[in-house]
């Protein structure tokens, strides 16, 4: 198996559809010219996966803290006598 980078690939004029591109995807490999791409299995790029891990985490954190601040609200649940929009507002 070959892995490569489409923007290694020459670009195709014309129609695209699966078949026209798998035909010439077959050629360009038949005649050697695909490039392949490494991915190196270093410390850096354990590093750079588990930062990207740490970053979607926060995403879905700040995701889910958003949705249930838009249901507090909606619902007008207050927190110790405090309104949301109060309380949110502390927050930050």
């Amino acid at each position: 198996m070959v892995i490569c980078s489409p923007s290694h690939l020459p670009k195709k004029i014309g129609p695209k559809n699966d078949f026209s591109d798998a035909c010439e995807l077959a050629d360009l490999l038949r005649c050697g010219r695909l490039t392949e791409v490494y991915h190196e299995d270093s410390p850096i790029m354990e590093l750079r996966s588990l930062v990207s891990g740490f970053n979607n985490l926060n995403q879905m954190i700040v995701r889910t803290k958003n949705q249930m601040n838009a249901i507090f609200k909606r619902q007008g649940i207050t927190l110790n006598g405090v309104t949301w929009n109060e309380w949110d507002a502390r927050i930050l």
